[in-house]
């Protein structure tokens, strides 16, 4: 911990990490270090938080010790949630690997996505499976009364003058020449107000329902099938959590998938060559392709415009 105190305490001095400075004549505060637990401090802009994730690579690559950006927290002093979420997202670009396939990403998916599908199966099952034992036991120690009441609770005056006190829904709600059409059996006439305020009621609650015919269920919109499905609601839910993006890569099952990985690293620009090295302040005396010699070795001048590379895919061509 001590070397990266000390590397931070350098980039600070060099103007690379701006800290924050205490009052007018104060220090400037960039870190604190705990046991296990580092606190970064600094201006809120893109330099920072590029310049930082920087500073934590080089750390890991001269330390063997790798910070887990997982249980890392991102916090903002009046901002809004859209440029923290912003800087999370450059701090950690897992995002590109968990991210679909439709939205640039190699599709691992993410684990709380996973967990928020899992949890919405349980909650499918829930409503499902009311017969089931497991149901059961949950639905004892955790239902309480404080839910929406019968409507015989809400509307105590109708209930009064119902004539069948045990009918349904279904037998006072019925189809009508393609309307909703209300059958209604009471003793007397509807004349107080209140009677008639509680009617009101009722008739705008009754304005949702959709009667149909054959026993009620619940049916999942999210997939062609009406059920459930865990995968339906991972892509829902990756669709959402992930920004759209101009560049997609095309998929081959045709070829190996270390194969498709390394072009889809490539279509980013993810793959480690001199210049995108230099880009991270990674100095090298020169930055010429190692091949060729002639110009920088750019991701894009490894596989097309070296005249090494253009060799070899003439060899594969024929």
């Amino acid at each position: 911990m001590e070397g990266l105190s000390g590397m931070l305490k350098e980039v600070v001095s060099k103007g690379f990490f701006r800290g924050i400075r205490v009052g007018h004549n104060g220090p400037t505060l960039s870190h604190f270090l705990y046991a296990d637990d580092a606190v970064f401090l600094g201006e809120w802009n893109m330099t920072n938080a590029v310049n930082l994730k920087r500073i934590l690579r080089v750390f890991h690559a001269v330390s063997g010790l790798k910070v887990n950006l997982n249980k890392c927290r991102v916090f903002g002093t009046k901002v809004d949630d859209g440029e923290v979420w912003g800087i999370a997202r450059i701090l950690h670009s897992w995002d590109k690997v968990t991210a679909p396939v439709g939205k640039g990403g190699l599709g691992l998916g993410s684990l709380s996505v996973a967990n928020l599908a899992l949890l919405a199966k349980g909650w499918w099952r829930f409503k499902q499976e009311k017969n089931g034992l497991w149901r059961k036991v949950v639905w004892a120690i955790h239902h309480t009364k404080t839910g929406e009441s019968p409507l015989k609770d809400r509307f105590p005056l109708l209930f009064k003058l119902e004539r069948i006190k045990g009918c349904k829904v279904g037998d006072r709600l019925v189809i009508f020449e393609r309307e909703l059409c209300g059958v209604w059996s009471w003793h007397r006439k509807l004349v107080s107000a209140d009677k008639i305020n509680e009617f009101r009621q009722l008739l705008i609650l009754c304005s949702g329902v959709n009667v149909g015919y054959g026993i009620d269920r619940l049916i999942w919109a999210l997939d062609g099938s009406n059920d459930f499905s865990v995968n339906s609601i991972k892509k829902c839910v990756g669709e959402w959590c992930y920004p759209d993006t101009t560049w997609v890569f095309g998929w081959n099952n045709w070829i190996p998938k270390k194969v498709c990985v390394l072009a889809w690293r490539v279509g980013l620009e993810c793959v480690a060559s001199l210049a995108e090295l230099a880009k991270r302040n990674i100095v090298f005396e020169l930055v010429l392709c190692l091949l060729c010699g002639e110009v920088d070795e750019t991701v894009v001048h490894i596989f097309t415009s070296c005249g090494f590379a253009q060799d070899v895919w003439q060899i594969l061509a024929l």
